[in-house]
């Protein structure tokens, strides 16, 4: 995959056809009528502006009258082969497209050497944390926003925040390009492709697909798997052809595991097998599964609940639905909240001994619960008129 190589300039694309293979486009769309082909749903409401008449699946776009919003040309390519629509687009920037700096390749791939060197390996567990650390945070220094408004403290005021003026933030700007260490738009590609590779393998399995993250997909039996054979074909041309090119060694992409297992970068790997599988939304499923034993175990993925709030289930996947509640003693969750202008105390500790507390703020913990539920749109969705396996009709 290519990246920006250049800051962007204007240009006049009104169409996808116009659009050249050695450059990116960063676009403002107009879309009406338009509508989602698949189960799945592509385009997020959060990242759209000025909607009129729209329907929703769990935060993404399944329907709108009008809509608006800013796009990659890899988001636009990927919108107009989800979605039915008519477009106009009302702004396009566009910059050629390059491979990163050879150094920062080799240095990603030093990290991710190391990182599966180290993994499951007796001993190691720190050099694991470490080098894992350092991999992961490779995306964060590409899309860290350094010009933010100003925060000020005063001691009879506060906190105060002072926006930046349109001046300042050219001024900023300028000073960014010059000093800055790595392309923001690295970071907006990236993503991206990561977008385009996953949901372009959802579409191929729509129907079976009952679950996706933004690296995974979860079937049921019947699917084709040969789709994602062939991506993963695809992705080992694709490196063994960035390989050659750069003069960098395939085993850098593919570094050995402590099995020996080679785990090159990139692909679909198998998960496993679930008995059983339930979900309430993004970042909410519960799973059923067999362990080394074959005895059968349940895990969670819950947003803010640690993985042993399971234990809230009492071992049956038909708990995992509206009002569950996840206490403290499932899950040992504290939650912090800050105070201001506190008064003097006088507290006395497990020894007897007391003293005046006098601090003006402070941080208080306490042991909170969470209550499982889901969206009122995505719980309509999923209501009986409309939970047929059929393409989305009004």
């Amino acid at each position: 995959f290519k990246y920006p190589a250049t800051k962007f300039k204007i240009c006049r694309v009104k169409r996808l056809e116009q659009m050249l293979p050695n450059l990116c486009y960063l676009v403002v769309v107009k879309f009406k009528n338009i509508k989602s082909k698949y189960f799945n749903h592509f385009l997020s409401f959060s990242k759209c502006n000025n909607i009129k008449g729209g329907k929703y699946d769990n935060g993404r776009v399944i329907s709108a009258d009008e809509l608006e919003c800013t796009l990659t040309d890899i988001d636009f390519k990927l919108i107009l082969k989800s979605y039915d629509c008519e477009y106009e687009i009302t702004e396009c920037y566009y910059s050629v497209l390059r491979y990163l700096p050879e150094q920062f390749i080799n240095f990603i791939l030093d990290k991710y050497v190391l990182k599966t060197k180290y993994k499951g390996v007796v001993g190691k567990e720190i050099e694991y944390s470490r080098e894992k650390g350092l991999f992961n945070s490779l995306y964060g220094m590409a899309v860290t926003n350094n010009i933010r408004d100003e925060v000020s403290y005063d001691d009879i005021l506060g906190w105060e925040e002072t926006p930046l003026t349109n001046e300042e933030i050219i001024e900023k700007l300028k000073q960014e390009e010059k000093a800055g260490f790595m392309s923001f738009a690295t970071g907006v590609w990236c993503t991206a492709y990561a977008r385009w590779n996953l949901m372009t393998n959802i579409m191929k399995l729509d129907q079976y697909v009952v679950y996706c993250d933004t690296d995974s997909i979860k079937v049921v039996d019947g699917y084709d798997k040969s789709v994602i054979e062939d991506y993963n074909n695809k992705v080992k041309a694709r490196i063994e052809y960035v390989s050659k090119t750069l003069n960098i060694p395939l085993e850098k992409f593919a570094p050995v595991d402590i099995k020996g297992v080679p785990r090159m970068l990139g692909l679909f790997d198998d998960d496993g097998h679930y008995e059983e599988f339930i979900t309430q939304g993004a970042k909410k499923y519960a799973v059923k599964e067999l362990n080394k034993k074959g005895e059968e175990e349940i895990h969670i993925t819950v947003s803010g609940v640690p993985k042993k709030g399971a234990s809230a289930l009492k071992g049956d996947l038909n708990n995992f639905k509206d009002d569950l509640v996840f206490t403290f003693e499932d899950t040992g969750k504290n939650l912090l909240f800050y105070t201001e202008g506190q008064e003097p105390v006088e507290i006395t500790d497990y020894l007897g001994k007391t003293t005046i507390v006098d601090d003006k703020s402070g941080c208080c913990i306490v042991p909170t619960t969470y209550v499982l539920g889901k969206a009122r749109e995505y719980a309509n969705l999923l209501c009986e008129n409309s939970s047929r396996r059929a393409k989305f009709v009004e």
